[in-house]
């Protein structure tokens, strides 16, 4: 097995547990916790969505072949979570 898939995986796992460990703290359960973690969804909703179009765009186009654009929109969706831990981390300061 490739060691290197271990390491954005293992940081997608983190990302996971902080954004769900915020859902479930008194800070996100309260009223700024909610508008943070709609802003959150948001940003992650819109990073997918253009990324999907990007990557579709350049497939239509023949720039990049149909398995590295399937290879790219499942990484895409992994890190998107990275993404919104990252918003979150930030938002909550």
């Amino acid at each position: 097995m490739n060691y290197l898939l271990l390491i954005p995986l293992g940081l997608v796992l983190v990302a996971f547990i902080y954004i769900f460990n915020f859902g479930g703290s008194r800070e996100g359960r309260d009223e700024r916790g909610y508008v943070i973690r709609l802003q959150m969804t948001s940003v992650m909703y819109a990073v997918l969505f253009l990324g999907i179009v990007i990557i579709t765009t350049l497939n239509s186009k023949e720039l990049i072949t149909s398995k590295l654009a399937l290879d790219i929109i499942f990484w895409l969706a992994l890190l998107n979570s990275l993404i919104g831990a990252i918003f979150l981390y930030f938002k909550k300061k």
